[in-house]
């Protein structure tokens, strides 16, 4: 059953119902979670969403900041947008990677400056793999095309580049990583954005563990904080990648803690400085097998759209009854823990489902369901703040925008 509200911004906000459980021994029924220790690890595992009518929280359906243009001011023109912070004065800069700038533009998305620029000298960029905010006043920014991690004060001004120690891993170099936070103890948390398949005499479907690397501020490696599944991945000789419909780890930082999915299961691991496990968080969803009908409606079809000869549609379809596929689709397309420490889960959409509007569910910092917000379609969302959503948008035709959409946390 669901109870279904339709926001006063026009954005949908939901609460599922799911059958009751009964407590096992050592467990506490609350009003929907079953919350249990195990070895010093806390599960929480919710059945129903705790929000009930009117404790939706909400996000505008339309945006606040719209940053981006199709014709204009170059400074207002975006392409390869990797990422985009806001400030705490409400400021918003933007990691453009087409011009290699930090782009900077006030809280309602005017141009103030740039920095950096293409380049290999201090202070220039030659690929964007991380932006993030130090404290109040320092902005991290971290080139994997150089292995240089840059620092610039919140004001565009250049404060040195040290470059980061290489991690000696032949299958995965530091230019497969990418800067995901920085711990409450000050370290520099680096996750793999990219998985290189290895070759096999014969058709391979696996799954690496990657180590998660910490690094000091003076860019020397200090310690991995374990080593967690990376996506799911085949393997043939000379030819690899990832398996259509299948899983890939998400991960975020918040104080000293690693949150991290392998996207597979409905289910988030907390982990310590040390690598140690904290806290489980879970929905408890059954695993869903990839049907012909779901792999022709999800990948076949959107491959087959616009290709008009018969032979060469034919040829598609025969390529992907030998393509490797998933047997289960992933439940986890994404996470962020908000500024408050709360938790954001954004549900699994294939590739074809990414223009429609995408659901997240939204856990409070103990671990429980709380219910589910509904945000735009071709949005993808960088950052959550006590008021606000920002990310990056896409028109029909590709065009970069970065927006600011208003939320609206009603009290519980």
């Amino acid at each position: 059953m669901r109870r279904l509200r339709i926001a006063a911004t026009g954005v949908v906000c939901f609460a599922a119902v799911l059958p009751a459980a009964s407590c096992g021994a050592g467990e506490r029924a609350t009003a929907g979670p079953v919350v249990r220790d195990s070895a010093g690890v806390r599960i929480v595992e919710s059945r129903a969403a705790r929000w009930t009518k009117g404790q939706g929280w909400t996000v505008a359906a339309e945006p606040a900041v719209d940053i981006g243009v199709v014709e204009g001011a170059p400074e207002y023109q975006l392409s390869n947008v990797q990422t985009a912070i806001r400030l705490p004065d409400g400021r918003i800069v933007v990691a453009d990677g087409g011009s290699a700038e930090l782009r900077f533009y006030d809280a309602g998305g005017k141009h103030l400056l740039s920095a950096g620029g293409k380049g290999r000298g201090p202070g220039e960029f030659q690929r964007f793999s991380g932006l993030l905010l130090a404290g109040r006043d320092s902005l991290f920014v971290f080139d994997a095309a150089e292995g240089r991690l840059s620092f610039f004060s919140t004001e565009g001004n250049f404060l040195g580049s040290p470059r980061l120690q290489p991690t000696e891993d032949p299958i995965y170099p530091l230019f497969l990583y990418v800067l995901a936070g920085i711990m409450g103890s000050g370290d520099l948390l680096f996750v793999p954005d990219a998985y290189p398949s290895k070759f096999q005499p014969k058709l391979t479907l696996y799954r690496d563990t990657v180590p998660n690397l910490l690094y000091g501020r003076d860019g020397v490696l200090k310690d991995t904080i374990g080593e967690f599944s990376g996506m799911d991945m085949y393997s043939l000789p000379m030819q690899g990648g990832p398996v259509w419909l299948g899983g890939k780890s998400r991960s975020d930082v918040y104080g000293d803690e690693l949150y991290i999915t392998d996207g597979n299961r409905y289910e988030v691991r907390v982990y310590g400085r040390t690598g140690e496990l904290r806290r489980i968080i879970r929905l408890p969803r059954e695993p869903r097998p990839v049907t012909d009908a779901d792999f022709e409606k999800h990948v076949i079809e959107p491959f087959l759209a616009g290709v008009d000869d018969p032979a060469r549609r034919a040829a598609i379809r025969k390529m992907f009854e030998e393509w490797p596929r998933a047997d289960h689709m992933p439940w986890i397309s994404n996470l962020i823990v908000d500024d408050l420490g709360y938790l954001w889960v954004e549900e699994y959409r294939s590739p074809r489902e990414e223009t429609l509007p995408a659901t997240w569910s939204v856990f409070d910092p103990e671990g429980r369901w709380l219910g589910s917000v509904t945000l735009p379609a071709r949005f993808k969302v960088k950052q959550i703040g006590e008021d606000f959503v920002l990310g990056i948008w896409e028109d029909e035709y590709d065009v970069q925008h970065v927006r600011l959409y208003d939320l609206v946390r009603t009290p519980a």
